[in-house]
């Protein structure tokens, strides 16, 4: 969509720009074959992809040594960009999320212990989140690991016995959304009622609808659990509700987080291309990766699509999450958000504002405690 309204516009310096459009199918050696086929092919200045983690990493050496700057959207584990300057993320990585959430759960929700339950695939940023609340002086009652390799069904069943055993204040869970369905299930069924946070549980409202509660109660298995997303729609700027239009009238539904970053991976490599000029197109691959490179801070940061941010030493973006609830099927934003302090100059005093929390540092950032308000319109 974003080159589309680029082009429409003339392109860069009176040329268009030519999508070229490959599919990995999230598989990794097809991954790996996709991006010698685009190396082969020897046009890209720069690419956009892949789609997940295990694709990335499966790819990321074949860029690498044919030095193509590449920009994933989607792509959150740290071996993605660990070692490999030709590579850059507009999300940020696994082990700054968990920072994020223990900090979050810490500081806003402050639950007495707090349970993990995570994935043989998300090891990291359950082990970033469990050391960070740990650091905070919160405690950790359990810490489990699901095998999605091994019957899942009865590894969910010894978790509950856990539980009801010894009951948790708070439960984290960090899996793929099938087996985050499974937990929540078996909670709920269970009359367990303690806070969940689901890690980046997606808003499908399909997710639950194979249970008869869900069928006689929309949202009852959903309803109350708090999750993470980059951008929750009811607190975008005018800039990603324009997208979320667009997208909606050209393709008859509404955009998930993913669309939303992609678009921004997109913009970010037109004003990369834009911002540079070579003489060809090893030494305008090499420019374009070294402008990316450079943006290290708030200040010399990149427009993203709805505010500022920038890389960290490794390429991956520095911005925070954004917290949610389900209420009724939808994600709507929790009341309290941590936003980036873009200038400090503009805090009268510094210690006060830690002192009284309205201003905390999160993984050496300082970041705004912002309360949301609702507010309605009553047309008589």
């Amino acid at each position: 969509m974003y080159i589309d309204s680029i082009n429409k516009k003339g392109g860069i310096n009176g040329k268009k720009i030519k999508l070229l459009v490959f599919d990995d199918h999230g598989d990794v050696n097809i991954a790996k074959k996709v991006a010698s086929d685009i190396v082969a092919q020897n046009k890209a200045v720069v690419v956009l992809g892949h789609i997940n983690s295990d694709a990335c990493i499966a790819a990321r050496k074949i860029y690498k040594e044919a030095k193509i700057p590449i920009i994933s959207a989607t792509c959150s584990v740290d071996a993605v960009t660990e070692g490999n300057k030709w590579y850059f993320k507009t999300v940020p990585n696994s082990s700054s999320n968990g920072i994020f959430l223990a900090n979050y759960i810490k500081k806003v929700m402050n639950p007495n212990d707090v349970s993990i339950i995570y994935g043989n695939q998300y090891t990291t940023i359950a082990k970033s989140f469990h050391n960070s609340f740990r650091g905070l002086k919160g405690k950790i009652k359990h810490k489990i690991i699901i095998d999605k390799y091994t019957d899942i069904d009865q590894q969910v069943k010894e978790i509950i016995q856990t539980f009801l055993q010894d009951k948790p204040n708070f439960v984290f869970l960090t899996m793929d959304n099938n087996i985050i369905k499974k937990i929540i299930v078996a909670i709920k069924r269970n009359g367990l009622t303690f806070p969940i946070f689901a890690r980046n549980l997606l808003p499908d409202t399909k997710l639950f609808d194979e249970y008869f509660e869900e069928q006689l109660s929309p949202g009852f298995f959903s309803n109350g659990v708090f999750t993470d997303s980059l951008l929750i729609s009811d607190m975008a700027g005018e800039s990603v509700q324009k997208i979320r239009r667009e997208y909606i009238k050209k393709y008859r539904k509404t955009p998930s987080w993913v669309v939303i970053t992609a678009y921004e991976a997109a913009k970010i490599a037109v004003k990369a291309i834009s911002e540079t000029q070579a003489n060809n197109l090893i030494e305008k691959r090499k420019k374009v990766r070294n402008y990316l490179a450079s943006r290290t801070s708030m200040e010399n940061g990149l427009s993203g699509v709805d505010d500022k941010f920038y890389f960290d030493k490794y390429g991956n973006a520095v911005k925070p999450l954004s917290i949610g609830v389900f209420k009724n099927r939808k994600i709507i934003s929790a009341l309290t958000q941590f936003s980036p302090v873009y200038d400090m100059n503009f805090i009268s005093n510094l210690k006060q504002e830690l002192a009284k929390g309205r201003i905390t540092i999160i993984n050496k950032q300082y970041m705004h405690k912002t309360d949301i308000v609702y507010t309605g319109i009553d047309f008589n």
